[in-house]
């Protein structure tokens, strides 16, 4: 009888142990969690610029009057790039799109609300949506027909290198009050060295 005491007594220190060890590991979990300024299940959805966005491409590339579309899903992403001739984004020139699969990576805590990002290119397309817009293309635009879409992934076009040459691009995240900032653009991102330090100014809202 003493001995089944003892056994029992044993017993239900071991499951006392093993509750507040799971329930450590909850809570770290839950502790980890909730420190992530966001997830992939915020992203998820679709994103457009609000208005004509200027923006730089990276340093000694033009500046550019644009709007953007994202589509994210857990795992892959489309964006879309609509190039314009004015500042109001009244006059279309091309379009640029491509997709992938992305990748969340760390926190960045020295800034609000941002995670590192990698983006992998799968495909690349361009469309040429006037006349003014392929011939502003130069040699790529000289492969484009107006209205039609074109696949340069290998090939690249305009300021866009093949994907052989740049397999994607590391990033900067930053998703707030129900906008979504990506890096400002450096000479290279294709390098991890050439992630942004900052996120754009100019957000995209949730459609």
């Amino acid at each position: 009888m003493k001995a089944s005491k003892i056994y029992l007594s044993r017993f239900l220190q071991i499951v006392l142990i093993v509750v507040l060890v799971l329930g450590l590991s909850r809570s770290l979990f839950a502790t980890t969690a909730t420190s992530l300024p966001f997830t992939t299940r915020d992203l998820v959805g679709e994103w457009e610029s609000v208005g004509c966005g200027n923006l730089s491409l990276g340093e000694g590339l033009p500046v550019v009057n644009l709007k953007r579309h994202y589509v994210w899903s857990d795992t892959n992403f489309v964006v879309r790039y609509s190039f314009f001739a004015d500042a109001e984004c009244q006059r279309p020139l091309y379009s640029f799109v491509s997709t992938g699969p992305y990748e969340l990576g760390q926190v960045r805590p020295e800034l609000r609300n941002t995670r590192e990002a990698t983006i992998f290119i799968e495909s690349m397309f361009f469309i040429a949506q006037s006349e003014e817009g392929r011939q502003a293309l130069g040699n790529c635009g000289e492969q484009l027909i107006v209205g039609e879409l074109k696949d340069v992934t290998e090939t690249g076009c305009a300021f866009f290198p093949p994907r052989g040459e740049c397999l994607g691009d590391h990033e900067l995240f930053r998703v707030e009050n129900g906008f979504f900032y990506p890096g400002s653009r450096t000479p290279n991102m294709c390098h991890e060295s050439g992630r942004p330090t900052q996120t754009q100014t100019t957000g995209a809202r949730k459609l």
